[in-house]
């Protein structure tokens, strides 16, 4: 089976899921080159102990190396979005940089802490 390298440009509302579906129902892509918005660029980019580092750092990162290729502005556009954007590439890896016997409860988890940040584990 080949693997296909993916450019797109979604309404932002869209791509958070999109892209959770693609990586967790395991698609075979090599890479994913998208127009995001800004904010979310920066949380899939983030590194542990950046205040932007969270569960949608943790689920990207298991499955792909992230690279900014460009930030977009908003005047680059007619009519004016009232939010920056970035181009991110997504480079699937081979296999994810840990081994987990459950990914489902291992994501579960992650979520649920990343829901309550204030608390202490």
């Amino acid at each position: 089976e080949e693997s296909v390298k993916l450019v797109a440009n979604l309404p932002y509302y869209v791509t958070t899921p999109i892209i959770v579906k693609l990586l967790k129902e395991s698609y075979n892509f090599k890479s994913l080159t998208i127009m995001i918005q800004k904010e979310v660029a920066e949380r899939m980019n983030a590194e542990p102990g950046n205040k932007d580092y969270g569960a949608l750092s943790l689920l990207v990162q298991y499955y792909c190396n992230t690279k900014i290729i460009r930030k977009v502005s908003p005047q680059c556009f007619i009519p004016r979005p009232k939010v920056d954007s970035i181009v991110i590439r997504l480079d699937k890896l081979q296999e994810p940089k840990v081994k987990l016997d459950n990914e489902k409860l291992f994501f579960d988890i992650i979520r649920s802490s990343f829901n309550m940040r204030r608390k202490t584990l």
